[in-house]
């Protein structure tokens, strides 16, 4: 255990050239209630190379419990997780001061790289200079119900607020994000079109006010669709379906349109 629930337990981990807490070939390694790359306030930034860095390591970055989250701001990465499984992020601020009203900004909020089994849910990801979550050649990554950007001015992440790239698939990013106010997309799938993240699931969040799509499958603004869908690319190219009409009805909204895609498949849409 790195730090403890009450301000008396917590860690203040700043000022150093390379990472702050580093685990390494750790299991049941829980981080909790520390201020990583600020000063005692959580005002300032003083920031480290990575804030925290994990590699092949089990750890518990955070909690569900009241004062469990880490303040993790200020830094190149806040969270750099690398070759390992089993993360959880629960609970902490990325990127802002120590009340979410102010940006302490590291660059990357949290970076994975050939990753597996991680679930981020419930921390606040805001104001990092370029991306709030940058997925790489990652697997069964679960991003869910946390903020990420925000709708407060000045506070979304520069970049992006999750970007998915390389070989990475079977991630869900989906039920209760709010994804807003990111300065490109609010999220990326595959760095250009012929990039071959798959099979990327994206459901359920509020994704508004970015400065690009909500969604961009390889970077390049709106895909054309073609015809039974066989281009291929990220998540394969993915057609989009085509909305001719929404409007009330007894049981709720009645939405009509088409879908031109592989043949013989279900899609959920």
């Amino acid at each position: 255990m790195i730090g403890g629930n009450s301000p008396s337990e917590r860690n203040l981990i700043s000022g150093n050239t390379s990472a702050g807490i580093g685990g390494f070939a750790v299991t049941r390694l829980f981080i909790q209630g520390n201020y990583v790359g600020t000063d005692a306030s959580g005002t300032f930034g003083i920031g480290t190379s990575s804030g925290i860095s994990l590699t092949v390591a089990e750890a518990f970055v955070g909690g569900a419990g009241p004062g469990q989250g880490n303040l993790i701001s200020g830094n190149v990465q806040g969270l750099n997780a690398g070759l390992g499984a089993g993360v959880t992020v629960t609970g902490n601020r990325i990127g802002t001061d120590a009340v979410g009203g102010a940006r302490i900004p590291n660059d990357f909020g949290i970076l994975m790289v050939q990753m597996s089994l991680v679930t981020v849910n419930n921390n606040v990801i805001s104001g990092n200079r370029f991306d709030g979550i940058r997925v790489v050649n990652s697997s069964d990554i679960v991003v869910h119900s946390n903020v990420i950007g925000s709708t407060s001015p000045g506070m979304g992440n520069g970049r992006y607020g999750v970007v998915i790239f390389g070989t990475s698939t079977k991630n869900f990013v989906g039920f209760g994000n709010v994804i807003a106010a990111n300065g490109i997309a609010g999220i990326q799938i595959g760095a250009t079109i012929s990039d071959l993240p798959s099979d990327n699931t994206v459901r359920g969040n509020s994704i508004h006010g970015n400065g690009g799509l909500g969604i961009d499958l390889g970077g390049d603004g709106v895909s054309p669709n073609n015809d039974c869908d066989s281009g291929r690319g990220p998540n394969l190219g993915q057609n989009f379906p085509v909305i001719a009409l929404a409007s009330p009805d007894p049981a709720g909204t009645r939405v009509a349109g088409t879908l031109n895609s592989v043949p013989g498949l279900t899609y959920q849409i």
